[in-house]
């Protein structure tokens, strides 16, 4: 401690994290819920300069301009797709690389996950990590699983672990799990379905 103090007295800038609020005040934990048609507003707040960074990058028109070391992510009517992780960082990374972030679950009783509007065909070559990411909108969600489209079990061998925030990352992947995937769960005993991924794994060539 008296190390960090020493350098942070004779460092040209030594700043904390960014503080993130909601619109009321209040502090944020490191998860935000709101139902589908809720206002989101997000407050950060750093020693400096700061921006947002939101899941998408066509929402970055929803920061507000900067007044001071204040900036805001604000929508009137949030759907789903604003589900994501939202990172607030100071502007010039050389002078801090302190950040903060916040996950936020848009619930929508119609869609329980959410992917990038993008291709869902993933290409990765042998022995890659691949993460494909279905977000649940809502944590309540139960029962989830992933699964070939067809109804199939998962190719042996495949090693799956899944985060609601993120979505499914299979390691060290294999030609052998070339096929198209769904990720599934439950929400008041009603099972809801993922977009489709398609996997594409290259053969490792051999000299």
């Amino acid at each position: 401690t008296f190390i960090l103090c020493f350098m942070c007295l004779f460092a040209v800038k030594c700043w904390s994290e960014p503080r993130i609020r909601l619109n009321s005040g209040a502090p944020v934990g490191t998860d935000v819920i709101l139902d589908s048609g809720s206002p989101l507003h997000l407050i950060c707040e750093g020693d400096g300069p700061v921006t947002w960074f939101p899941r998408l990058a066509k929402q970055k028109r929803f920061i507000s301009k900067e007044i001071g070391n204040v900036r805001s992510f604000y929508v009137d009517i949030a759907t789903a797709d604003f589900t994501g992780t939202y990172k607030c960082i100071y502007m010039n990374g050389n002078d801090s690389n302190e950040s903060s972030s916040v996950h936020v679950f848009v619930r929508d009783p119609r869609i329980l996950f959410v992917s990038p509007s993008t291709s869902l065909r993933y290409v990765r070559k042998e022995g890659e990590d691949l993460t494909l990411p279905c977000l649940l909108t809502d944590p309540n969600a139960t029962d989830f699983t992933f699964r070939m489209d067809n109804g199939s079990a998962v190719p042996y061998g495949m090693n799956v672990t899944f985060d609601p925030r993120k979505g499914v990352l299979i390691r060290n992947v294999h030609p052998g799990f070339n096929a198209d995937y769904i990720c599934s769960a439950r929400i008041k005993g009603v099972e809801k379905v993922s977009k489709i991924f398609s996997i594409n794994i290259i053969q490792r060539e051999f000299h």
